[in-house]
């Protein structure tokens, strides 16, 4: 579609062996004319916490049970009571764009089957 164009980017906020990249990849090669460039452009570091990926491809369970705002350390949210509803944080593929940050808070039941909901393990390094 545009001949004249010398360099494809693909740009992503995920470092380059997560999110579509490796899908994609292929089929813009496909597509491209003969001189131009593909080149991948995304975070290859870790944020701030060591960790990386932190929104976009799946929501995350949290152990807390789901209650409104405000936040209040001894509400019982945090006592893990398996009859209520947990806290579900973030966007995924599937959200909205309002609602792909980790502050947006939906509340699934624990046995609820959710497509685009899944969980971090997070494991501390050794010394």
């Amino acid at each position: 579609k545009y001949p004249n164009a010398t360099e494809i980017v693909w740009c992503q906020d995920e470092p380059e062996n997560q999110g579509a990249w490796f899908y994609v990849q292929h089929f813009i090669a496909e597509h491209m004319h003969a001189g131009q460039k593909l080149n991948y452009v995304g975070r290859a570091e870790c944020n701030l916490w060591g960790l990386y990926d932190m929104h976009g491809n799946a929501a995350e369970w949290t152990r807390s049970d789901y209650a409104p705002y405000p936040y209040a350390d001894g509400d019982g949210r945090n006592a893990g009571n398996p009859e209520k509803k947990k806290s579900v944080r973030g966007g995924s593929f599937a959200s909205r764009p309002r609602d792909g940050t980790s502050s947006c808070r939906l509340g699934y039941w624990p046995w609820q089957k959710v497509y685009d909901v899944g969980f971090r393990v997070v494991l501390a390094a050794e010394d």
